[in-house]
């Protein structure tokens, strides 16, 4: 079977009207692909993350991670309560301003309207997309 080429329109149209049942139909149980990258991004930046130690206390390591697509932000939880140690700063574009809206309910540094292949709007250098 052929996959349709979609325009943008097609594409906000039926992801605005999927969004406000998406989180309930895209969870872990009947689509588990977007919680399982983000776990294993979450221990790969930790591998990588070192505490920094001074004679006070540690500090947290910080990661900018960008959610390209990142509609309702059910994918983007994992990095709201990373392990310990960590801290993630998530960013976050979709083109569809009605799943936007439902992830302006989470903890992101900052959410744009947009699609995917237009030019970033943050100015930050990105650890995970």
């Amino acid at each position: 079977m052929a996959t349709p080429d979609w325009d943008l329109t097609q594409v906000q149209k039926f992801y605005g009207e999927f969004a406000e049942k998406y989180d309930s139909d895209v969870s872990p149980d009947t689509y588990p692909a977007p919680f399982i990258i983000g776990k294993w991004t979450l221990a790969h930046l930790q591998s990588h993350s070192s505490v920094l130690s001074t004679a006070e206390h540690a500090h947290p390591k910080r990661f900018c991670v960008l959610d390209l697509g990142c509609g309702t932000g059910q994918s983007s939880k994992a990095f709201f309560a990373p392990p310990s140690g960590m801290i993630c700063e998530v960013y976050g574009t979709d083109a569809t301003p009605e799943m936007l809206k439902k992830a302006k309910s989470l903890p992101f540094q900052s959410l744009a309207l947009q699609p995917a292949e237009a030019p970033l709007p943050f100015e930050v250098v990105f650890d995970a997309v």
